[in-house]
């Protein structure tokens, strides 16, 4: 009969496994970054002679990245699927083949689930599972929803990762305004593409090789006041496009890891 501690230790196999993947997958980014330091060139526009810095990737995005993300996502879902495993076992009852951790996203799920994925889980267990689901506005954790159609995308299609600026401007003089605000007595005004746009997070954008972030005008002095460095976020599936890769998957490890331990209580020898 399995202990408690082998219960526990079973679940935090895949757990591991997970960290493991986002360990890995951190070294991978930072490489990427590092390489990329200075992203971008700057040429002059031959129509009016402003100055633009374009980007330039000196390394592309490593093509590993997407596995390794998919690795860390199932790494995570499956740990949940085995902690439900070992609650059914620990309540004395037999698990089955549709035994695992459903993410309900509306309250009906929920209730269905219960005779089916959840059969076998104690009353007390069941209250707990059901006030962590996302469909509860005041307990639900958020985070599940995106684990869960992380996972189900990654199965199908092959997430895309991309590069987004983190700005560094040092401008001190200049005010920004809204185009359609620009002061008249404000000549020559300087144009950042800050990638602000109504899709974007954070303010951050995915960039493209050759994207134009900022323009000078001519004559305008512009070394050393302007410039940029990447970070690594995802570009679909569109729900968590912008997020920044490593944060989201650190976020969703440390939830699991919590949801883990809210469980563990109810791990017993039985």
């Amino acid at each position: 009969m399995p202990t408690k501690v082998d219960r526990v230790f079973g679940i935090k196999q895949k757990l591991n496994r997970a960290q493991t993947h986002l360990e890995e997958l951190i070294v991978v980014v930072e490489k990427f970054m590092n390489e990329n330091e200075d992203p971008y060139v700057i040429e002059e526009d031959i129509a009016t002679g402003a100055m633009q810095y374009k980007v330039k990737f000196k390394t592309p995005i490593p093509e590993i990245l997407p596995v390794l993300i998919g690795d860390v996502i199932h790494n995570l879902r499956c740990a949940l699927d085995h902690l439900i495993w070992q609650l059914v076992e620990s309540n004395g009852q037999i698990p089955h083949n549709r035994t695992s951790f459903v993410v309900c996203k509306i309250k009906n799920s929920y209730d269905s689930a219960k005779s089916n994925a959840l059969r076998g889980l104690s009353n007390e267990v069941l209250d707990l599972f059901e006030s962590i689901q996302p469909y509860n506005s005041n307990s639900g954790i958020q985070q599940l929803t995106i684990l869960d159609d992380l996972d189900n995308y990654d199965k199908h299609r092959k997430l895309v990762v991309g590069a987004v600026q983190m700005l560094k401007v040092v401008i001190s003089s200049m005010k920004l305004y809204p185009i359609d605000q620009l002061p008249k007595e404000e000549k020559d005004p300087i144009s950042l593409d800050l990638g602000l746009s109504a899709s974007s997070k954070n303010g951050s954008r995915i960039l493209k090789e050759g994207d134009v972030v900022a323009t000078f005008p001519k004559g305008r002095e512009y070394k050393n006041q302007f410039g940029f460095t990447l970070r690594v976020a995802f570009d679909e599936p569109e729900f968590v496009r912008n997020e920044l890769v490593r944060l989201l998957l650190l976020d969703l490890f440390e939830t699991v890891e919590s949801i883990i331990k809210r469980f563990e209580p109810y791990l017993t020898s039985s």
